[in-house]
């Protein structure tokens, strides 16, 4: 396969490739790919200046990052759906083996929409709270062999140490939000609150040390009222369950889940 190869610069090495006689800048970068694979090499000098050097890995990367191929969602395929951020700034633009947190160190709700932070309400008032995402220190991208690819193809990828988190989410209330024990069922269950776009409701509060609590949070809920022994159906995901509460005394109920009778709850 001839390979076309191209400068730092951009500059096209036409003497020795007459093919690409027939292109212009108006088709870049089109013609450096077959097949949505990159069929160029990026050159400089053995004594090159370190800028040619970076420009040269930093064409390389955008290359890169054009290698691609858009393929119509079908019944057996996954679509990713949510917020994207590229991890660069307008005058730093991360290169291979460079650490993510060198370019930026924490994401908030300038960068991607889920985190938007919000709102928290409760007898005591309204509360704002913020969310952030922290980039990993030890990460960065490489262009390498996957040791499982029996292809040995090198491809882009991100390396994280094995000992690190990938990424820390943080929900940050600027003004603490109060809550009294006494009256931690009023204060803090079964009320809502929005993480990541989504929202939740906290459906168990326990106090683990003297500073600290343990949230239980529920998805998708839905909140309905019932008697006693009379069912009710709830639909959730897109199927019907019928549930039937039973008292059981006067701070727990058990529920029927259809006809499977389900461990006793607290009654809140």
């Amino acid at each position: 396969m001839n390979r076309k190869i191209i400068a730092a610069t951009l500059t096209l090495l036409l003497a020795l490739q007459p093919v690409l006689a027939a292109f212009d800048l108006g088709d870049y970068p089109g013609f450096l790919f077959e097949d949505h694979n990159l069929v160029a090499y990026v050159v400089y000098g053995e004594d090159a200046a370190v800028s040619d050097v970076v420009g040269g890995t930093d064409l390389a990367v955008r290359l890169a990052a054009e290698s691609y191929e858009e393929v119509p969602a079908g019944e057996e395929e996954v679509v990713v759906t949510g917020d994207a951020y590229r991890i660069d700034k307008s005058t730093d633009f991360l290169e291979y083996d460079e650490e993510l947190d060198g370019v930026l160190d924490i994401l908030g709700e300038d960068e991607l929409n889920g985190l938007a932070g919000g709102t928290f309400s409760n007898a005591k008032g309204t509360f704002t709270y913020n969310e952030y995402v922290t980039v990993p220190e030890t990460a960065y991208v490489k262009f390498a062999i996957d040791p499982d690819d029996d292809t040995d193809t090198p491809a882009n990828y991100l390396f994280v140490d094995s000992d690190t988190y990938a990424y820390i989410y943080k929900l940050e209330f600027p003004t603490a939000l109060e809550a009294t024990i006494a009256n931690i069922n009023t204060h803090l269950e079964n009320k809502k609150i929005t993480m990541l776009g989504t929202e939740y409701t906290i459906t168990d509060a326990t106090r683990t040390a003297a500073n600290n609590w343990k949230l239980t949070l529920m998805g998708g809920a839905s909140k309905v009222t019932g008697n006693h022994g009379e069912p009710i159906d709830l639909t959730v995901g897109g199927t019907t369950y019928t549930v039937t509460p039973s008292i059981y005394s006067s701070s727990e109920v058990v529920l029927k889940l259809n006809t499977k009778e389900q461990q006793k709850q607290p009654i809140h």
